[in-house]
């Protein structure tokens, strides 16, 4: 018998694999679920436990990884719910299941996979909701199912001579359409963003608007009746004005028509495109997923408008607050304290990217970061990972944390889990795997700790110094077995 379910919920600013597990729900979920006309109701926030809703990522049920005990090892909500459904078997999602899986339990993912993606979306894109973040992903599903298990095809790119009217000169153009070849790929559609968004002023759109024309390999008739046009861009063709078939690929050839690669919002948007030139994308990463809905029978214009321009327009202001805002901002609300060789920085902002800034671009350790509101992250860099497990324990001795439960925490570092922390340091998550321990997250909203701005500085200077001390002694200790052994 069918479980009745009239409503799906997961938390605010979902994860990739929270909304690819609904997605399954939904297309897959009615050979055990009993559904209501239209299927389940998609519910974004904490809901009280009730028998007809299944929650998704959050609640400690079936299809969330998050338990008591602590996160279910290499597992997310995607893999429970492709388990639940039995969905394992079907070749169609294969490269799907296994690219949300390694997404959502590796560290590591580029700027424009899918998940990293979304992330940028909810913190910088404007008006962005889960309920779009859940209309990509279901598109994205959709492809992966009408290949069937086939290879994602590579971009189309027609070798069609024109010779186009407009003459893009270093003055004004007037443009109405842009020509780009059907299917075409990243380079393109990057092209057209620039050309839209970014072109220094030496485009205007008297419509307010420009129409997408697109040309397949069959329609070269068509493309010549378009070369008369005296307010036509034409992307991706020999002969045309960006994708021209000279030396640069299309993006690079079009970022220094515009005059745009010093441009530091452009900055990311520009490693990222120059990588793809020479270095095939991941599955989930959008040149992959341009090509994915394109197969998949998207025209190019819903591509651009769903994925393309959110996506780079968010990655833009995240850029200009990685390298504009933050540093001014550090300098007027931050302090460096240094441990050792090791470097600690405290800062109170709300800017997402502050702490990345701080260790990409200052070499920062650890970063301590306060928000408006008072909650607390604290972020470790890569090489010294384990330091988070000291701040830990210093945090729970800070929140007056018993025999009882400092023996629940190194019960928790022992055996590599990730949840909440023991009472009473239950406002803080230890995401030991990530060396991040969280008071709150853009996913789940909790009361900010009583630790005071001191209490912090203290306890985390302790915490690295412990760390430090031992890594010293374990380092000396190695340096003698060595000399021992070669004596």
């Amino acid at each position: 018998m069918r479980t009745p379910i009239n409503e799906v919920a997961t938390h605010r600013n979902p994860h990739l694999d929270d909304l690819v597990a609904i997605t399954l729900l939904v297309t897959f979920g009615e050979q055990k679920y009993q559904f209501p006309n239209g299927g389940p109701k998609v519910v974004f926030e904490e809901t009280d436990t009730s028998p007809s809703t299944l929650q998704v990522g959050m609640g400690g049920g079936d299809l969330d990884e998050h338990k008591p005990e602590g996160r279910l090892a290499g597992q997310c909500a995607t893999s429970l719910t492709a388990q639940a459904l039995n969905l394992a078997e079907i070749p169609a999602l294969w490269t799907l299941l296994s690219e949300v899986q390694r997404a959502d339990t590796q560290p590591g993912q580029t700027h424009f996979e899918l998940g990293e993606a979304l992330k940028t979306l909810f913190g910088y894109g404007e008006g962005f909701t889960p309920q779009m973040a859940l209309e990509i992903v279901r598109r994205v599903v959709e492809g992966f199912i009408h290949l069937d298990g086939e290879p994602i095809p590579e971009p189309v790119h027609p070798q069609a001579f024109i010779g186009p009217t407009l003459f893009l000169s270093e003055g004004t153009s007037v443009v109405n359409t842009l020509v780009m070849p059907k299917g075409a790929g990243i380079q393109e559609l990057a092209a057209m963003w620039l050309l839209v968004n970014r072109n220094n002023g030496r485009i205007i759109f008297p419509k307010g608007e420009i129409d997408l024309v697109e040309i397949g390999p069959e329609e070269l008739e068509r493309l010549e009746q378009l070369q008369v046009m005296e307010d036509a861009v034409f992307i991706g063709f020999v002969g045309g004005h960006f994708g021209t078939g000279g030396s640069y690929p299309t993006f690079r050839e079009a970022m220094d028509f515009f005059g745009v690669r010093k441009d530091p919002e452009l900055h990311v948007l520009q490693k990222e495109a120059t990588r793809w030139e020479t270095q095939a994308a991941k599955p989930l990463e959008l040149p992959s997923l341009i090509a994915l809905l394109s197969a998949g029978g998207m025209s190019l214009e819903e591509i651009y408008t769903l994925l393309v321009d959110p996506m780079f327009a968010a990655q833009a202001t995240s850029s200009h607050e990685f390298m504009v805002k933050c540093p001014p901002q550090f300098a007027r609300n931050g302090t460096m304290v240094n441990v050792g060789e090791m470097q600690i920085a405290f800062v109170h902002s709300d800017l997402h990217g502050m702490n990345r800034w701080l260790r990409a671009v200052m070499k920062v350790d650890v970063v301590v970061q306060r928000s408006t509101n008072r909650n607390v992250a604290i972020f470790t860099e890569t090489a010294c990972r384990a330091v988070v497990y000291d701040i830990a324990r210093a945090i729970l001795l800070a929140e007056g944390g018993d025999a009882d439960a400092r023996a629940e925490l190194e019960e928790m570092i022992l055996h590599g889990r990730d949840r909440t922390m023991p009472a009473p340091a239950d406002l803080w998550y230890l995401f030991g795997a990530a060396g991040q321990i969280l008071n709150g997250s853009t996913t789940h909203e909790v009361l900010p700790t009583h630790l005071s701005n001191q209490d912090l500085q203290v306890l985390v200077v302790e915490a690295v110094n412990a760390y430090a001390w031992r890594k010293a002694q374990g380092e000396a200790g190695a340096a003698a077995k060595a000399e021992e052994t070669a004596d």
